[in-house]
This record gives C-alpha cells, structure tokens and sequence, in this order.
C-alpha cells in the first residue's frame, strides 16, 4: 500500500488463449509484489480467464468481447474521444496498463496512452506474446522481462529468481462436480487416474493418436486407468468416426468448460498432453505432468509446474518419441 493509504490498481489486457493466461500469472505476481500495486484486474476471453480465478476477492475479469476497444485501432493523428466516452471511464482507476494488444509503439499503444491520460499519468507497457526465435528462455520470463523494460524511470529490478510458478486451485464445489463426472465413467474406484489430453491449437503440435492409445494401454498393465479428454477442436479435427472408434476403447471426456477440466485433471494422478493449454493448465495445477513435444520450442512453450516433464524424442531420427519413454517419464514423477 502507498503511503496515502490509496489502493493502486493495474490493468493486464490478455487477448490470448487460456496457455497465455496461464503464463501472464507469474507477470501478474510481480506486478503486484515487486511493483507495489494492490490489485491487478484482468482483460480477456472470460471463457479462458475464468479457469485463473482472481488472485484476491476484489480483483475482476473484465471481459474483452464486451468492452468497445476498437476505437483505439485508429490512426493516432485521427484518433480522438468524445467527453463521457466508456473508455475514459474504463482506464481511469488504472496507474498501470498492461497490453498485449497492438505493438509496441504502435497506435493502438499511443491511443491507450492518450485515453488514459484524458484523466491521469499512468504508465502503459505493450508486450509481445511471442519471443523471438532465438529468445534462450521461457515466454512467462519474456513478458517479464518486456515489463521491466517498458517502464520509464522504474527501480523495477528482475531475476530469474523472481519467476514464480503460476498456481491454480479449483475450488470445492468444482471438486465436488469432477468427482461426479468421473463416477458417471466408471473412474475413481481406487485405481489411479492418468489424463490423456491428445488435442492443440495447432495439429503439428499433436503426438500421434495411436501413440496415446498404445500409451493407455501400457498403463492399464500397471493397473492404471486412462481418460481422454476431448475438446471441439479435436470433433472438428477427427471427426465423429474416429472419435466414436476412440470411445469403444478408453473412456472419454467431451463438452466440458475449463473450470470443469481443471477440477477433473487435479483429482488425477498424473496427465500426459501436447504442447498445448491444457497441458499448461495440469502444470499450474500442480499436477505430475508430461508434455510431449515435437517441432515446438520447448525452452519457449513447456509448462510451469512443480512437477513438470518434457518428453522428446531421444535421436534426430525420430520426429516423435514412442510411448515407452513418455510411460518411463511419466513413472518418475508418481513414484
């Protein structure tokens, strides 16, 4: 708290998916400890910001669909807002903005930095989502890294060190709602639980299906039961065939929100994805997790977590590792 005993707040615009959510976390708890502001209010696709919770009572998700930010895409030598515009109001209890919207020094920067300046200084930092091909460390650092930077003036200093682990704690109710999601499958009956999450945004960035499949089927022989979760990417993807012949085989998860997969994942023993947000999200659930990666940069994109694996293929012959390795990990971390 500042010394006048007023709260200072900052606002995080993320318009990305629930993976960069998740790595705006360990940003956000710099923010707020290393920078000394009390809230820091999140803008977003609320169906990807619900599964982070705010990190206090007070906080808000303030959803990016319905907020008109489009105005502050014009050309700055055009750009002007009328008295009593929504977004003066928006920005206005704001000391802080953090935009991963526009470029650096870009208009939609610029206009932001007009619009709040209409009823105060504040500082704004526009960060990129994406570090650099020959970036040498983990994105959640980058944006870091690009706060530090962008502020004028700053005492800010940053250290590896000061990266915490993003954290996500589904509450009791959601526990309540998996437990009975899980029953209704047949799972929780002492055995142990392995997730098998075989989507992502991106189709090459997917371990191959019957590498999933070959994988259950190896945890079944140590008495472990598998689930598949599915999202409406991999219906759209596959097909209802090859889903409907999935089903025959393992048990499966559809048509469930992010809340509902995050209490599912944290009753399981352990999960096994792509490089993909729900392998982010097992990550920050804490989690023993094993994140299979193929051409993506694992130093980038491998997510955070206490109890984290990432799983490669072991010569340059092969483009993806087999099933066994991924098993072997997967036995280190729940022994």
């Amino acid at each position: 708290m500042n010394p006048e005993n007023i709260e200072r707040r900052a606002l995080v615009i993320q318009p990305g998916a629930v993976g960069d959510g998740i790595l705006t976390i360990p940003l956000i708890k710099f923010i707020r400890e290393q920078a000394g502001i009390d809230h820091v209010d999140i803008m977003g696709h609320l169906e990807y910001l619900e599964v982070l919770g705010p990190q206090t009572a007070r906080e808000q998700m303030i959803s990016l669909e319905g907020t008109e930010l489009h105005p502050l895409f014009r050309d700055h030598d055009e750009f002007d807002l009328p008295e009593g515009h929504p977004l003066i109001d928006l920005f206005r209890p704001y000391e802080l903005i953090v935009s991963f919207l526009g470029e650096p020094g870009g208009h939609f920067e610029s206009n932001l930095i007009y619009t709040a300046s209409m009823t105060h200084a504040a500082d704004v930092a526009t960060l990129r989502l994406r570090p650099p091909d020959d970036y040498h460390d983990h994105t959640a650092y980058f944006f870091m890294e690009q706060f530090v930077s962008q502020i004028p003036g700053s005492q800010l200093r940053l250290s590896r060190k000061m990266m915490s682990l993003p954290r996500i704690c589904p509450d009791t109710q959601q526990e309540q709602e998996a437990k009975e999601i899980l029953a209704r499958k047949g799972m929780g009956n002492n055995r142990e639980i392995v997730a098998l999450h075989p989507g992502s945004g991106g189709k090459d960035k997917c371990w191959p299906l019957e590498e999933f499949q070959h994988l259950a089927e190896l945890l079944n022989e140590q008495n472990r039961q598998s689930i598949i979760l599915l999202g409406p990417v991999e219906r759209e993807r596959w097909g209802v065939e090859v889903i409907d012949r999935l089903k025959t085989r393992l048990p499966v998860l559809e048509d469930l929100s992010l809340t509902q997969v995050a209490a599912v994942l944290n009753r399981c023993t352990a999960y096994v994805g792509n490089d993909s947000g729900i392998s982010h999200l097992a990550g920050a659930l804490g989690v023993p997790t094993v994140a299979v990666f193929g051409p993506s940069n694992a130093c980038h994109w491998r997510p955070l977590g206490v109890k984290v694996r990432v799983c490669r293929p072991d010569s340059s012959d092969s483009f993806w590792p087999k099933a066994q390795p991924v098993l072997n990990q997967l036995a280190e971390l729940i022994v």
